[in-house]
């Protein structure tokens, strides 16, 4: 009798156990309770470290090259080196941001880890320099079609004028980006079961929190805001680039009149070719993940791999842009070239002087870093 109620009391208790299980399984498939994937597993933790790494070697070089090289300190590469600053600030702030959720919680919706003041920070941060980046690359966009299309309009900007529309373009982004506060300023808790006591579920969180918004539609609010301005500035670059094609062309037809042609029509490849390569990297990165933004605010749904994409994509612009520059712009090449000539000769300088004893240095005329900067024509 006793071996019967054994048995029964372990048919009951392995029951028991597979009821658990079942309910937990169930539990771990809620949409707020999603994990990583391995296609995100990859994405997050090769991907973009790698895509974060590559930007800050290319725009830290960038701005290494404008600050050893007087001749690249042009209107154009002004903008360009805010720039440079901004794709910095946003890669760290929203790949660091990543890294950092992957390594403290299993679950991708789970912010809890930043707390209030973080859901502020963070993304007021990686708004700021999304929203100047683009004011930024519109100005650009501005200023080649003055010198393109109103060369003897008295458009041609001074060094002060430069400086009030980057200040203006970080001044709008922050005040942009600080609208949206509201939509992502509360953290949200939410406390869990209490998980097995095994090595899968020892990690887990007993409470996981969101960054939620004041009110439900200040969320749809906040994608729209986000949205416009993005459509607004694509729009506006499309228009410019057709402008500016077009007067190109008909410069080149002009200049067949004085044998001219060639030379014109080298400048409008050169031109045309950096317009298209700049626009369409750019806009083309940054479109899917506004595209599902404005599908949110109509209350479509978007798997969150899709999102995942679309943010890298988003740093994969911020990244590749001195590339794309580089890649277009003969004078930047060189200037590369220059500031790491002036970089090696530096150091060659500091070994030289450092070998040579106190009693002869005062001798010896040193020769500064200045002397390295290379003046020539400044182009606009």
């Amino acid at each position: 009798m006793a071996t019967a109620d054994t048995t029964i009391s372990e048919s009951y208790q392995e029951s028991m156990n597979s009821s658990f299980m079942e309910n937990l399984e169930r539990f771990l498939e809620e949409p707020l309770l999603q994990q990583y994937d391995k296609m995100e597993i990859v994405i997050v933790t090769l991907v973009m470290p790698c895509i974060l790494i590559l930007g800050l070697v290319t725009n830290l070089t960038f701005l290494y090259v404008v600050y050893r090289v007087s001749w690249m300190r042009t209107n154009v590469n002004a903008y360009l080196f805010h720039l440079a600053i901004a794709d910095i600030l946003f890669l760290v702030v929203g790949v660091g941001d990543k890294l950092w959720q992957y390594g403290r919680t299993p679950f991708l919706h789970d912010q809890m880890f930043r707390g209030t003041v973080g859901c502020v920070l963070v993304d007021l941060c990686a708004d700021s320099a999304y929203f100047t980046g683009l004011f930024l690359v519109t100005l650009v966009s501005v200023h080649r079609f003055n010198a393109v299309c109103r060369p003897h309009s008295g458009t041609h900007q001074t060094r002060g004028t430069t400086k009030r529309w980057i200040a203006s373009a970080w001044l709008l982004g922050i005040l942009l980006s600080s609208s949206l506060i509201p939509s992502y300023c509360i953290m949200e808790l939410q406390g869990l079961i209490d998980w097995p006591d095994v090595p899968l579920y020892r990690d887990f969180p007993e409470v996981i929190g969101m960054c939620k918004p004041i009110k439900e539609w200040m969320t749809y609010v906040a994608n729209l805001v986000q949205t416009v301005p993005f459509f607004v500035a694509m729009t506006m670059n499309i228009l410019l680039y057709v402008r500016i094609v077009m007067s190109l062309n008909h410069i080149v037809e002009k200049g067949s009149e004085y044998g001219c042609k060639d030379v014109n029509e080298r400048i409008r490849n050169r031109v045309t070719k950096m317009l298209v390569a700049n626009g369409c990297v750019f806009f083309f990165c940054l479109f899917p993940f506004e595209l599902a933004s404005l599908l949110l605010f109509t209350g479509s749904t978007i798997d969150v791999v899709w999102l995942h994409v679309f943010r890298t994509l988003l740093y994969t612009n911020s990244a590749v842009n001195p590339i794309i520059y580089g890649v277009t712009n003969s004078k930047y090449r060189q200037a590369v070239q220059v500031a790491c000539s002036c970089w090696r000769r530096s150091r060659d300088l500091v070994r030289y002087e450092l070998s040579i004893p106190l009693s002869r240095m005062k001798d010896n005329t040193a020769v500064t870093v200045a002397n390295c900067r290379v003046r020539g024509d400044r182009d606009s």
